[in-house]
């Protein structure tokens, strides 16, 4: 049979079709968390060990220093505890030490105490209490804590959502030069939350991020440029802001530059690099990219002719539930095109894109089903159920309970019986 397939860029005249994404609550990496609060000025001998990264020996200095009392021997020594850095991790005692130091006004053993109790990292998880953590941190400057607490109170963890209360601690952050509070406050501009639309305000609020080389920034300001929304349009900086946050490894970013690369937007044309760009957010899981790099390999344009790598891309895509990939691996498995020829893969592939609406795999399931018994048929509905249940979460979950609610009425089942063959 001759299969209805995707040939050409699906999303040509849609760029982006995901929101943009807020960025997530703050991380404790080590290095971070040993800058700690403490003036150097009145640094003790542990302390200054562990800022000459002797850390062997200031667990021996800080134990002391700790034990006598000082909050921040008392923060120091519970990360290195905790960390297991210069000896054996010991994270009970570490939280203990913590807990002690944060007591004692500690800012930096404020934060981390919270962001335990947030995640639930050596004590049980408790967003409220964490939140009381952070403000402690945020009531001293602590620019981190007050970002985690705008972020919490924009999403209703551990207390009631409130985006004034998330618009008034983002701000306190984002005057400090947090590139994130700076982000999410250009996309509560944006929608609209907590204050009125306005993509004006919001990209001069990515500009700010994107000038300290944050990435979410820079690739949400890209965006406006990209279609001159809140600024004139400008695809030739938006090119330039994409490649930028792509290099810090932003997926969605790389994917945009390889669309506009591969189109000539914003600057010359340049498959092979698109293919590049495209490549790297494959790699990190993004399905439109997935499903493009397939089809560069499909018409040799930028990377090598490869059928199996075309397969395998559109495999890669069609798992997170990319429904004109569906479509093309439901023809390749008809085809024996960079895969063993196998119907039943085909029809199952085309039944979850069917479900989620697309006429093409419509089509071909009508067409298919004319060639195949009705063991063949039931063989193929299982193996849909299979697949739904291997996609991404939200994809699988929509479509097994399409496929439960088809299986409970017969007349509804596109699969419960083989249509008579008109011939």
């Amino acid at each position: 049979m001759k299969a209805d397939i995707y040939s050409r860029d699906f999303y040509a005249r849609s760029l982006f079709n995901d929101r943009m994404h807020l960025s997530r609550l703050a991380a404790v990496p080590l290095a971070l968390s040993l800058l700690g609060t403490v003036d150097s000025t009145a640094a003790s001998s542990g302390v200054a060990a562990v800022q000459r990264g002797e850390f062997s020996r200031a667990r021996e200095l800080l134990t002391s220093e700790a034990e006598a009392g000082g909050a921040a021997a008392r923060y120091y020594l519970g990360v290195l505890l905790i960390e297991g850095t210069g000896g054996p991790a010991r994270p009970a005692e570490g939280l203990r030490w913590l807990t002690l130091a944060a007591q004692a006004g500690d800012a930096a053993a404020q934060y981390r105490m919270g962001v335990h109790l947030l995640r639930g990292e050596g004590t049980p998880a408790a967003p409220p209490s964490a939140l009381g953590w952070f403000k402690a941190a945020a009531d001293q400057g602590f620019a981190e804590a007050q970002f985690n607490l705008g972020f919490m109170h924009a999403n209703g963890i551990g207390t009631p959502q409130s985006f004034t209360h998330a618009l008034g601690w983002y701000i306190n952050a984002a005057q400090s030069g947090h590139g994130g509070a700076q982000h999410n406050l250009g996309l509560m501009h944006l929608n609209g939350q907590g204050v009125p639309k306005d993509a004006t305000a919001a990209a001069a609020w990515f500009e700010r991020g994107a000038a300290q080389g944050h990435s979410a920034s820079a690739y949400s300001l890209a965006r406006l440029l990209h279609i001159g929304n809140g600024s004139p349009l400008d695809e030739p900086r938006a090119r330039q802001l994409f490649e930028m946050a792509a290099r810090h490894g932003h997926r969605d970013a790389a994917y945009a530059l390889g669309h506009m690369l591969r189109r000539g937007e914003g600057g010359s044309k340049d498959i092979r690099v698109a293919a590049r760009w495209y490549r790297q957010a494959a790699g990190a899981g993004h399905r439109s990219a997935q499903f493009q790099l397939g089809l560069l390999h499909a018409r040799g344009q930028g990377v090598t002719r490869d059928e199996q790598l075309v397969a395998f891309w559109h495999e890669k895509a069609a798992r997170q539930g990319h429904v004109p990939a569906q479509v093309n691996l439901g023809a390749m498995y008809v085809d024996g095109f960079g895969v063993e020829r196998d119907a039943t893969h085909a029809m199952a592939w085309w039944t979850l894109a069917a479900l989620s609406g697309d006429r093409r795999a419509a089509r071909n399931l009508d067409t298919l089903r004319q060639d195949m018994d009705n063991e063949a048929i039931v063989k193929a509905w299982l193996l849909s159920r299979q697949l739904a249940a291997g996609l991404t979460p939200d994809a699988g979950k929509r479509l097994s309970s399409q496929l439960n609610a088809r299986n409970a009425g017969q007349n509804n089942n596109p699969l419960s019986a083989r249509r008579s063959n008109p011939h």
